[in-house]
């Protein structure tokens, strides 16, 4: 219910739509707790985690950063028109 109701402040005017990029957050404890099962069900069997970044998931991260960064200032600046 969080995820949909922060994902629907994106119909809110300029600024306050930007609490919508926060939407990730709720589904943070999903994430663990499919982790968790995932541990519990293979037990010893070795299997990849994705612990570690690749040089193409930090290409993804940056870009995705300045994306972000960038739609932040253009929220921020139209609402000061």
């Amino acid at each position: 219910m969080g995820y949909v109701a922060v994902n629907l402040l994106d119909v809110l005017p300029h600024v306050w739509a930007l609490l919508s990029i926060f939407g990730f957050v709720f589904l943070l404890p999903v994430q663990a707790h499919a982790n968790r099962l995932n541990e519990r069900q293979l037990g010893s069997v070795p299997f990849d985690r994705n612990a570690s970044l690749s040089a193409w998931n930090w290409v993804v991260v940056v870009v995705g950063a300045m994306l972000v960064v960038i739609s932040v200032l253009a929220a921020v600046s139209d609402a000061s028109k």
